[in-house]
């Protein structure tokens, strides 16, 4: 549905945006996933038609959208703040891009509730959107991104400004208005859990090119090198004997290269068959984060329950969750 071919972006003599590549869909979610700088918001607002092309095109359908201003592309654009009209109640901003359409008031007020019950607000639509908390009120965005059902929905960081607890809960939640609407979506952010509850497509981004993209669960077990694996959440890389101890715990064949594990890898658990010593041990809001000399592996992260009192010099057992690994 969408295709970008060798886009590139410039200020000055500056490359924002170095010959990406992408295609979407329709009824997807692609996440693009890098960090603050990386280019991913140049990127979107290129697609949308914001920031001028220095190479390459943005088609929809395959046709080029070289020169259809942003406001004619049949796109929508949710950002981190919402960016709600204040003057107006909630059911006034839901009805916005369906009286620039033209739309009826009988259709009016049928889509609004309709969109009001979709984002998990029914009765809000008489409310101020000041008084609405910042999920409340990002729901009340969607919901309006959401009313003239765009042929794309262009996401930028839009769960970035809550916190965390929010954010998850949130995330999950956009994830199922949006596959219940059948929405095709592309969303920039800089946080792989939200990019993986979120998205059907990864593609990882550094110094403005697209370095890995494949389905999200590709990405997320096969990170293409450890720059990547890294930024994913991978916190261990281990080889030879080190790797192989590893593996044979968890029971997975032996490869030459590189082992990657995420801190979940490796819980503290008195039935497991690796022992090690606690180095450092520090509560989270879900688990132990510890820190151990593993017996023949050397010094690598993992977790133990959230229950669990652990000092610097406890011997401990330790199992290994396959689901945590990669290699390299």
């Amino acid at each position: 549905m969408l295709t970008l071919h060798n886009v590139g972006v410039r200020f000055g003599d500056k490359v924002a945006v170095a010959e990406v590549s992408l295609q979407l869909p329709e009824g997807e979610v692609l996440a693009v996933l890098g960090p603050s700088g990386c280019g991913k918001s140049t990127l979107l607002r290129a697609i949308a038609g914001l920031e001028e092309l220095a190479t390459g095109t943005v088609s929809v359908d395959g046709d080029d959208l070289a020169g259809v201003p942003t406001h004619r592309r049949g796109f929508a654009l949710l950002f981190q703040d919402g960016q709600l009209f204040r003057h107006l109640d909630v059911a006034g901003n839901l009805a916005y891009p369906l009286r620039l359409r033209g739309a009826s008031r009988g259709v009016i007020a049928e889509r609004v509730e309709e969109l009001l019950e979709t984002v998990g607000l029914p009765g809000y639509g008489s409310r101020s959107v000041t008084t609405l908390s910042g999920g409340e009120q990002q729901r009340v965005a969607l919901a309006r991104a959401l009313a003239a059902a765009p042929r794309l929905l262009l996401l930028d960081e839009p769960l970035s400004a809550l916190d965390r607890a929010l954010r998850e809960r949130l995330a999950g939640d956009l994830r199922g208005i949006l596959t219940g609407t059948g929405t095709t979506a592309l969303l920039v952010t800089h946080d792989h859990d939200e990019a993986f509850t979120l998205a059907d497509r990864m593609a990882v981004m550094f110094d403005g090119r697209i370095v890995q993209q494949g389905p999200t669960q590709q990405v997320w077990t096969h990170p293409a090198d450890r720059q990547v694996a890294e930024f994913i959440g991978f916190s261990t890389f281990l080889k030879g004997a080190a790797a192989e101890v590893v593996r044979d715990a968890a029971h997975v064949e032996s490869e030459d290269g590189t082992l990657a594990l995420r801190r979940s890898a490796l819980r503290v658990d008195d039935s497991g068959p690796l022992e090690g010593t606690v180095r450092a041990a520090a509560a989270s809001s879900d688990a132990v984060r510890v820190e151990l000399d593993l017996d023949g592996v050397g010094r690598v992260e993992g977790l133990a329950e959230q229950h669990a009192t652990l000092r610097p010099g406890d011997r401990v057992r330790v199992r290994v969750d396959a689901a945590g690994m990669a290699e390299l």
